[in-house]
């Protein structure tokens, strides 16, 4: 059983009770409620992204990022300020353990100290 959120909010709250019932999840709650259920019983761990979010005055070193796994793949990366040309990479380097490489080639200044960084985490599924 697959379904978008889209397809799933175009369907009538007894729809979704009657998905649930197959699932055998929970079918209370509000609309929204009952998709998300459906929808975290439907993707396969694997598919899960791992989102973190932390400041950057705690991030690595020495920052542990809970989930991630060797082989995981840094799908997206954004930070609460203007980049202004910033070029960054991140990688998972070892469980738990994301490295950022950030270079400024324009030298503009940009303060990374007061903003989040937020990652989304990826398992390629073999």
């Amino acid at each position: 059983m697959t379904y978008t959120k889209e397809q799933l909010q175009g369907l009538h709250e007894i729809e979704l009770k009657d998905i649930c019932k197959k699932l055998k999840i929970v079918s209370s709650g509000k609309k929204s409620q009952i998709i998300k259920r459906i929808i975290e019983e439907i993707t396969p761990d694997d598919y899960k992204p791992v989102v973190t979010n932390y400041p950057l005055s705690v991030a690595p070193p020495g920052k542990k990022w809970l989930g991630v796994a060797l082989g995981d793949m840094v799908l997206g990366m954004a930070i609460g300020v203007s980049e202004a040309g910033l070029v960054r990479r991140a990688y998972v380097s070892a469980a738990n353990t994301v490295t950022i490489v950030t270079y400024n080639p324009t030298g503009s200044s940009v303060d990374l100290a007061s903003t989040t960084l937020q990652l989304i985490v990826a398992r390629a599924v073999v």
